[in-house]
């Protein structure tokens, strides 16, 4: 299931503590659209040998939480914010990702950051669309869903095989 979308990711570092693989996700409860429960989920790897104490901070729209948050000396912890944790992170009326011909495909501009005493850091901008897909299989038949509707899939996929032109014709009755 795939439940969120990052893309355009640049980076700023000051080489104590980087902010690694960031992931932004959403979960709708499916057929309602009126909220969306986010988390954020980042590696943050220490590059010092001593720990370091600061304060994650993730902003989007106008959501923003903050956590402090320890990282052993020469080592990684992976820190997850959801909504159990922080309430703000449960959308009421969130803006959709929707594909082409079905809606806005609205992609909001997430910042995660981590300062220390004032400093950042390091620090991570992305994009993230809140979009559910699922599917169900009936008599054979496969249907998709996007945000709880159904979703018609136009244009076809190829496959490595085709991609290579070794197929003939009997290899495609096949």
């Amino acid at each position: 299931r795939n439940t969120g979308i990052w893309a355009d990711v640049s980076l700023r570092k000051t080489g104590a503590v980087t902010l690694e693989a960031p992931f932004v996700s959403a979960a709708l409860p499916l057929p309602d659209t009126s909220t969306a429960d986010v988390s954020v989920e980042v590696e943050l790897v220490n590059h010092r040998a001593s720990a370091v104490a600061g304060t994650l901070w993730v902003r989007f729209g106008t959501i923003a939480v903050t956590q402090e948050v320890s990282v052993p000396g020469a080592s990684t912890t992976v820190v997850t914010l959801d909504p159990t944790q922080h309430a703000a992170l449960r959308l009421q009326h969130p803006e959709l990702w929707w594909s082409a011909g079905y809606g806005a495909p609205h992609l909001y501009d997430v910042e995660i950051g981590l300062e220390t005493a004032g400093t950042v850091l390091d620090q991570k901008s992305l994009k993230f669309g809140i979009r559910q897909m699922t599917s169900s299989e009936a008599d054979g038949r496969l249907t998709l869903f996007v945000n709880g509707r159904r979703f018609i899939c136009r244009g076809g996929n190829w496959g490595f095989g085709e991609s290579m032109l070794r197929y003939r014709a009997r290899e495609y009755d096949a």
